[in-house]
């Protein structure tokens, strides 16, 4: 669909304008790394805009990580886009610091009237307040980081505000591999969001990029986890090896 020359290119959310363009944004990094491996720490956001979802234009670099001291002066990762309601666009994204050497995640909020020039507003959710204590801080003899990431944004469809889901894990579960979670936090007005329990936890150690949508009467999250990522009890029930890929959820209520 779109390649850029010298570039990798991954994971990518879109919106459309008023005027019916679509801007889809995306992670990248210069191929001039040589390990592709290394592009998770030299990352930048880049747009291309497309009349049709089929031909698009790159339009370059739209978002850096902080060029001052910051939560998100090492990395900026996945994030999305949203209408708010102000008649503007809002911007969340995962943000990682150079003084916590990228182990700690958090989620800043940006903001735009035009989805290419983007102003900083400071961070939207950390783990703290109540509820964190259904999240996983940071144990580096049990996980890698302190997960917190790839918010997706949608207004609550049973009340007033917005929901928020993100890549976490739990506390709770025994076996690593099984303490992946979807978390999940409200707000009346994109600014303060007030964490609540994750929507979902267990079967793999790393539960990424989630994305919820409704189709029908029912409520559906797509997210994506690694081969070694799968826990003993969803090996023991799946019929086949485990493998990278993408996986859903299915609910009778958001």
């Amino acid at each position: 669909m779109l390649t850029v020359e010298g570039k990798w290119i991954w994971d990518s959310w879109y919106c459309r304008d008023d005027q019916g363009l679509w801007h889809a944004f995306f992670l990248q990094a210069d191929r001039s790394l040589g390990n592709p491996e290394l592009r998770h720490w030299n990352v930048t956001w880049g747009l291309a805009t497309s009349p049709d979802l089929r031909k698009w234009t790159y339009r370059g670099t739209v978002f850096r990580p902080s060029k001052t001291p910051s939560f998100d002066d090492l990395t900026i990762w996945t994030g999305c886009v949203v209408r708010n309601d102000r008649n503007s666009w809002t911007l969340f994204y995962t943000g990682t610091s150079r003084a916590e050497e990228g182990k700690i995640q958090r989620i800043g909020r940006a903001s735009s009237t035009d989805l290419v020039h983007w102003r900083r507003q400071g961070l939207a959710l950390e783990r703290t307040g109540e509820n964190a204590e259904y999240y996983e801080g940071c144990v580096p003899r049990r996980w890698k980081d302190c997960s917190l990431r790839d918010p997706w944004v949608i207004r609550d469809p049973e009340g007033s505000g917005w929901l928020m889901y993100f890549t976490a894990r739990s506390p709770m579960p025994s076996d690593t591999n099984a303490s992946g979670a979807i978390g999940v936090a409200h707000s009346h007005d994109l600014v303060n969001w007030q964490l609540q329990p994750p929507v979902y936890v267990g079967s793999f150690g790393e539960i990424e990029v989630p994305q919820v949508f409704q189709r029908g009467d029912k409520w559906f999250c797509l997210f994506c986890t690694h081969s070694q990522c799968w826990s003993e009890e969803f090996k023991r029930n799946y019929p086949g090896e485990p493998v990278a890929g993408i996986h859903y959820l299915a609910a009778d209520h958001p």
